[in-house]
């Protein structure tokens, strides 16, 4: 039946609970408020990732181990040898990155837009990219070197939220029209400035670093260099050294004789040395890890090294405490090995408990200049060659560089008899 009404709006369905009417503008509106809030924060991961990156540049540079938490072993992580691809610090690469990022995401508000859909994925790309890096640096730190560096966790978490960032961004559509927004210059500028001065006051609390470690390590001269160790600050005239006292190289460990790395890695490092008998002395302070659940004999074990070193017999009692059985080694087996090295051990527990005694003291000494430069974590080796500054390695890095054949050569051309 023919009702009059135009067939095109019959019938014609109305919604139970119609929803509130928005005009097309206003969600054009709100959308770009959105991409643009998006793109604002890029920029604002990119400024700070600079900033952590920057960090790690300044201590590369000025040869200082940035502030760092207790439960993080930034040193051996930042210094080592493989904290740098083909000589080029990792450091430098993250800060390319960061600063890549931040160019994008500023251009991409102020080019035409059919331009900006390029730059977003470039920009895209490289946080991908950074993101699978970190993501394999953090698990190499963590799994293999069994370290892992504070400000390299957050650069991580930096990147990775940058990506999740892009890829919303992308999802998005394409990119906010915020050409003209009247402060978008201002907060580039506010961004740029609060860098300058973060990495400005970074700047000084390293240098304020660097001078507090030279004056405790009596080195003067070491706040000029920018380099919080030294090899006079490693080696003083009571240090326990083995080999020629006046080669040009010198090796130094900072064990635990209680520790199943240290056990681990001293026999495969000593034995690596050996071939360098003139190049090469060897240099061990005690780095007691008490506090650790099973090392609490480690305190007592180093006191009777030093008991054992007032009988000539030092290395002799390090090198057989590293190769006793158990994990840990028994308290007893220790107080049985410092006994074949002539020590009184009748006497080993009254002179371990008391402050003033000289092996007590020498202990505490080997822990004191451990924390005055930043070392937490055994073993850890230095390495000085001449002309270089002091090159940290954990138990695996310093077993991959006595396989390096150009620090194998190196030794060579140092050895006096070449």
């Amino acid at each position: 039946m023919d009702d009059g009404r135009p067939p095109e709006v019959w019938p014609l369905r109305v919604p139970s609970s119609p929803g509130p009417i928005v005009a097309p503008g206003r969600v054009e509106y709100h959308r770009s408020v959105r991409l643009l809030g998006l793109n604002r924060l890029c920029t604002t991961l990119a400024f700070a990732g600079m900033f952590v990156a920057g960090t790690l540049v300044l201590a590369k540079v000025r040869g200082v181990v940035p502030p760092c938490g207790v439960r993080f072993d930034c040193a051996s992580l930042i210094t080592g040898r493989d904290s740098s691809w083909w000589g080029v610090p990792i450091a430098f690469i993250g800060f390319g990155a960061y600063a890549t990022l931040a160019t994008l995401a500023i251009a991409r508000q102020r080019v035409r837009v059919e331009r900006r859909r390029a730059l977003l994925l470039i920009g895209l790309a490289v946080a991908a990219v950074g993101t699978v890096i970190s993501a394999g640096l953090t698990l190499y730190a963590i799994g293999i070197r069994h370290a892992a560096c504070l400000w390299c966790l957050a650069s991580a978490l930096i990147m990775t939220a940058s990506l999740v960032v892009h890829e919303s961004l992308r999802r998005s559509g394409r990119v906010a029209q915020a050409s003209d927004d009247p402060d978008d210059r201002g907060f580039h500028a506010a961004l740029t400035a609060a860098l300058i001065l973060a990495l400005g006051m970074m700047t000084l609390q390293l240098d304020h670093d660097s001078r507090r470690m030279a004056d405790a390590s009596g080195d003067p001269a070491a706040a000029s260099r920018g380099a919080t160790i030294t090899l006079d600050s490693l080696v003083a005239a009571d240090s326990h050294i083995e080999g020629d006292a006046g080669a040009p190289v010198t090796v130094v460990e900072f064990g635990d004789l209680t520790c199943a790395s240290c056990r681990k890695y001293y026999a495969r490092v000593r034995a690596g040395l050996a071939s360098h008998p003139r190049t090469v002395r060897f240099v061990f302070h005690n780095l007691p890890l008490s506090m650790i659940p099973a090392h609490e004999n480690a305190f007592n074990a180093a006191v009777l090294s030093e008991m054992a070193a007032e009988r000539g017999q030092f290395f002799e009692y390090v090198g057989r405490a590293h190769a006793l059985h158990g994990e840990p080694p028994d308290m007893r087996a220790f107080i049985q090995l410092a006994g074949t090295c002539g020590v009184d051990v009748s006497r080993w527990k009254e002179r371990a408990l008391d402050d003033k005694d000289p092996a007590f003291q020498r202990v505490f000494a080997d822990m004191e200049l451990a924390r005055r430069i930043g070392i937490e974590s055994v073993p850890t080796y230095v390495v000085c060659m001449p002309g270089s500054h002091p090159e940290i390695e954990d138990g695996l890095g310093m077993s991959r560089l006595l396989a390096d054949s150009t620090f194998i050569a190196a030794l060579v051309r140092l050895s006096p008899t070449h």
